[in-house]
């Protein structure tokens, strides 16, 4: 059997490993057990918490439920009780200061409207509940921005031929038609052909120079 001897101030364990190493390394395996005993195995699951454990922002949202449940249902004495449960000693000044902030941040109307009745009701009196309570129906609005509007096209006007002067229709003289030649008529033969007759009768057969009947 091997004997060893460790002398006084000695701090090293079998294998190299000093006592501190191993303090440590038992420290770190108990932290990791605890953590995940403590959110895996049994996690802490908080129920029925009161809004007074709530943080800042939680309980801004907490004002701002309660104002629209308020709005809704008008219920007053469920939204003083609501509000009580934050267990704040100025909730006046609270429920003012976020009105305010909704105001400057640009909320939208139904929000403010509600911030201002809750703390019409509660008693608040200051310009804000004034403009934006139940009783003035005022409501935000957003400054106006300047839009450009773009430039009508306008028509060119376009030359127009002037009119000119019809000219008015003048007499032109004209020469007389010439006289039309009378025919020369001349008298070839005669007879007499109606003896007998109760009635005198003249006939007369007309040829041309050609001796041809005229009509």
């Amino acid at each position: 059997m091997t004997r060893r001897r460790y002398e006084n101030g000695d701090r090293h364990m079998p294998g190299g490993v000093s006592i501190t190493g191993w303090v440590l390394l038992g420290l770190v395996i108990g932290l990791a057990g605890s953590l995940y005993y403590a959110w895996v195995v049994s996690p802490v699951v908080y129920t029925d918490a009161s809004p007074a454990r709530f943080s800042e922002e939680y309980r801004r949202q907490y004002i701002e439920l309660v104002s629209h449940s308020f709005a809704v249902t008008g219920d007053w004495e469920q939204a003083e009780t609501r509000l009580q449960a934050l267990n704040d000693p100025s909730l006046n000044d609270s429920v003012a200061t976020l009105l305010d902030e909704a105001i400057r941040s640009g909320a939208s109307n139904r929000l403010i409207r509600d911030l201002a009745a809750l703390a019409q009701r509660l008693g608040v009196e200051n310009t804000a509940v004034s403009r934006f309570g139940p009783d003035t129906g005022a409501t935000v609005t957003p400054t106006p921005t300047a839009t450009s509007i773009p430039p009508e096209a306008t028509l060119t006007p376009t030359a127009t031929n002037q009119p000119t002067n019809t000219p008015f229709p003048t007499s032109t003289a004209t020469s007389p038609p010439p006289p039309t030649t009378q025919p020369n008529y001349r008298l070839l033969d005669q007879q007499r052909v109606c003896a007998g007759e109760d009635a005198p009768r003249i006939e007369v057969n007309t040829l041309d120079a050609f001796l041809n009947p005229l009509p």
